[in-house]
C-alpha cells in the first residue's frame, strides 16, 4: 500500500459530500486537446483513488489514505504522484513532544533504517533557538531539547537517578519506531548539551560514573557555576566532575566544549569564573582569541587542547547570554560534528 496526501481534514462535526463529476466539467474535457483530456482523466484519476481508499490517520491535519497498487499500476501518473508524496513525507523533519517537557526534532538525514543515529540531548532553551543551528551546522543528528522549568537544581535533581536519562533514551525510541520513518533504527552515539541553567542535568549525569562512560561529548553554552567556598573561589568539588571528563577530551577519547559570556552572577560563582578555576585545575593556558565576536560579543581568548575547547567572549545582556545557543553552530557544533564524521 502507498499513502497518499488528499487534502486537509474538515472540521470537526462536517461531512464531505460524495463525489459527483458535472456535465460542465465532462463538457470542458471533451473540448480540450487529446494530450489535456488526458491530463484531466489522470488527474481525475488520482483523486478517485485517494478518494475512495481507506482513511487510515490524521499527521497535521492532513488526511493520509491507502490505495492499492493495482490501482496505482493503472494509472502510471498516479503511481509516480504516490510516489513523491511519499519521499516528501520521509524529507519532512520528524517532530514529536512526549515525556515533561521533550521535544524530539529529526532531520530527515539524521534517521536511516537498520543504522544508529547520533543524538544531542540538550536540557533548557527554546527548541526554536537549538535546532537552527543544529541545521545550519548539518550535524545530521536527532535533537531532543528538554526543558523542566528555571534554576539549574530543576535539572539537577530530574537527573540525579540513573533511570531518568534511560526513561528518556527509551521515550525518544520509541518516538522514532512510531513514526515508521527508519525501521530498525537504533541508537549510537549520545552527546549531552545545556545552556544556562541546563548545565544542571549535564552535571548529574556526569556525576555518575556508568552514565558518564556513555555520553561522547558535552557541550556547555554559558551555563556552568558552582557556588564560592571561602573569598569567592569556585567549589572545585562541584567542578571535579567537569574536570574528569575533560581530561579524556584532552586525550581525545571524548569531546568538551564549554562557550562563556562576561554575564555576572549574583552571590555565585559566574561562568567566567568557572572557566577560570577549570582551566587551571586542568594546567591549560588561555590562547588569544581567534574569531572577532560572536553576533556583538567580542571574543576575549580561547583554550584548546586535543577535543577539549573553551572559548570566552565578552557581553552581560541577556540577549548575549542566549546567543550562546542560538548560535552555537558558529562555535562549538562544527567540532561535533567533526568528531562524528571519523
Amino acid at each position: 500500500m502507498v499513502r497518499v496526501a488528499v487534502g486537509p481534514s474538515p472540521p470537526p462535526g462536517s461531512t464531505e459530500p460524495p463525489h459527483a463529476e458535472s456535465a460542465r466539467a465532462r463538457s470542458d474535457e471533451s473540448a480540450r486537446p487529446a494530450s489535456r483530456r488526458c491530463g484531466v482523466r489522470t488527474r481525475l484519476a488520482v483523486y478517485r483513488a485517494a478518494r475512495f481508499a481507506p482513511l487510515v490517520r490524521r499527521r497535521d491535519n492532513v488526511r493520509v489514505r491507502l490505495v492499492s497498487r493495482r490501482a496505482l499500476l493503472a494509472y502510471p501518473i498516479a503511481a509516480s504522484l504516490a510516489t513523491r508524496v511519499a519521499r516528501a513525507d520521509v524529507a519532512t523533519p520528524l517532530r514529536a513532544r512526549y515525556m515533561p517537557g521533550a521535544d524530539l526534532y529529526a532531520p530527515a538525514s539524521a534517521l536511516e533504517a537498520n543504522r544508529a543515529y547520533d543524538l544531542l540531548v540538550h536540557f533548557h532553551g527554546e527548541p526554536a533557538w537549538v535546532e537552527p543551528p543544529v541545521e545550519r551546522a548539518r550535524l545530521g543528528a536527532v535533537v531532543v531539547t528538554v526543558n523542566l522549568g528555571e534554576g539549574s537544581g530543576v535539572f539537577e535533581a530530574a537527573f540525579k537517578s540513573p533511570r531518568a536519562l534511560d526513561a528518556l533514551l527509551a521515550s525518544t525510541q520509541r518516538a522514532i519506531d512510531a513514526s515508521g520513518r527508519a525501521p530498525g533504527a537504533r541508537l549510537g552515539r549520545i552527546a549531552l548539551s545545556g545552556w544556562s541553567a541546563g548545565f544542571g542535568a549535564v552535571g548529574a549525569v556526569l556525576a555518575q560514573p556508568e552514565l558518564a562512560e556513555r555520553i561522547d561529548a558535552v557541550l556547555l553554552q554559558d551555563g556552568l557555576h558552582t557556588s564560592y567556598v571561602g573569598a569567592f573561589v569556585p567549589d572545585d568539588r562541584v567542578l571535579a566532575k567537569y574536570a574528569r571528563y575533560a581530561e579524556r577530551a584532552m586525550r581525545g577519547e571524548r569531546l568538551f566544549v564549554f562557550t562563556h559570556s562576561s554575564v555576572r552572577a549574583p552571590g555565585y560563582a559566574s561562568t567566567t569564573e568557572c572557566a577560570r578555576a577549570l582551566l587551571k585545575a586542568l594546567g591549560i593556558e588561555r590562547g588569544p582569541a581567534t574569531s572577532a565576536t560572536l553576533h556583538g560579543a567580542r571574543e576575549l581568548y580561547e583554550a584548546h587542547r586535543a577535543d577539549f575547547h573553551v572559548k570566552g567572549f565578552d557581553g552581560g545582556s541577556v540577549d548575549q547570554h542566549r546567543d550562546h545557543v542560538r548560535y552555537m553552530d558558529e562555535t562549538m557544533l562544527p567540532y561535533l560534528r567533526a568528531r562524528w564524521a571519523r
